[in-house]
């Protein structure tokens, strides 16, 4: 199945922006654009994420965007959390073959009170208002809430939502360390890794992978080798209708062959450094945080952090994570 990997949201409130960013970068939606009818001054200057992610800051109509991506795209607009998995909606727009586009019956006024997903060939049908019956107008609570909510309510959800989060170690967790693995051609998945993320996401976690990449610092591959080994582990698990949050790796190492990369860093384990990080940009709220590794500095990273450690030392990693959660 062909994974939609375009959005425009339209942006109507700024305090929960980072939030959507998260969610859309979640499911490796790569070409985002906003349209910021919220505000008189530029997101760009307001939002260093915008700038760092390629995303950009438009005030143009959903029209003219629209053509430019020439492609399948998400919609949202931010005054209604969409909550629901992109997954779910991708594979029922693909089997209807149709447009998705999800609108409130009581109001005509597409964009104030919608999401959805928009074939490219059909954006003249959905932007206009006369050709309403051309939309597929959901149930209630089908796949999302149409209800808008308030900022308190708003913070709530995504409060619930960050309350379940995991850490995972990447070689001898996801895959099997055969030594520095760099490069696709190595990538070996551990038995029951994929089973063990989707039921991950089943139950509603925040998963993050954190791996000490040293193999970058000794010389053996570079950074733009992990990233795209990276993209293909996120991709991997798409085609098997599951996801992460996100990869973060640490190319420092003491000893390295390489200069820029010899020294000793907080973000390489156990140091903390990705872990204050991803509390901070993701919004983690709980302390009840797992941190599954195989290694001796996993263990430590998790002390230092305060969460529970993990050691995994077995064979089947769904089997492992099943008995502790």
């Amino acid at each position: 199945m062909k994974k939609i990997d375009s959005a425009i949201l339209v942006l109507n409130k700024k305090y929960h922006l980072k939030y959507f960013l998260n969610l859309l970068q979640k499911f490796k939606i790569n070409n985002l654009r906003v349209i910021d009818i919220g505000s008189q001054k530029s997101l760009m200057n307001q939002n260093k994420n915008l700038k760092k992610n390629n995303i950009t800051d438009l005030n143009e109509k959903i029209f003219t965007i629209a053509q430019q991506l020439k492609k399948n795209f998400f919609l949202f607009d931010s005054n209604f959390y969409p909550k629901f998995n992109l997954f779910k909606l991708e594979k029922k727009f693909y089997s209807k073959n149709k447009s998705l586009f999800f609108i409130s019956k009581s109001n005509s006024k597409i964009i104030d009170k919608s999401m959805g997903i928009i074939k490219y060939k059909d954006i003249s049908k959905v932007f206009n208002e006369k050709n309403i019956n051309n939309f597929l107008i959901t149930k209630k609570n089908e796949i999302l809430c149409l209800k808008k909510i308030s900022k308190d309510r708003l913070f709530k959800i995504f409060t619930n939502l960050n309350k379940k989060t995991i850490f995972l170690d990447r070689d001898g967790v996801i895959n099997e360390d055969t030594g520095y693995v760099g490069f696709k051609k190595d990538f070996r998945w551990k038995a029951g890794a994929i089973k063990a993320i989707k039921y991950l996401v089943k139950k509603n976690y925040n998963i993050f992978i954190i791996t000490n990449q040293s193999g970058v610092a000794r010389g053996f591959y570079s950074e733009k080798d992990v990233k795209i080994l990276n993209d293909y582990i996120i991709d991997q698990l798409r085609i098997n209708d599951c996801y992460i949050n996100q990869i973060y790796y640490s190319p420092f190492h003491k000893d390295a062959n390489i200069q820029k990369y010899k020294k000793i860093s907080s973000c390489r384990k156990p140091g903390t450094k990705f872990y204050k990080l991803i509390k901070k940009n993701w919004g983690i709220v709980s302390k009840n945080i797992y941190m599954i590794g195989d290694q001796k500095s996993d263990m430590e990273f998790a002390m230092n952090c305060g969460i529970k450690g993990k050691l995994f030392k077995k064979k089947n990693l769904y089997t492992f994570i099943k008995k502790i959660i």
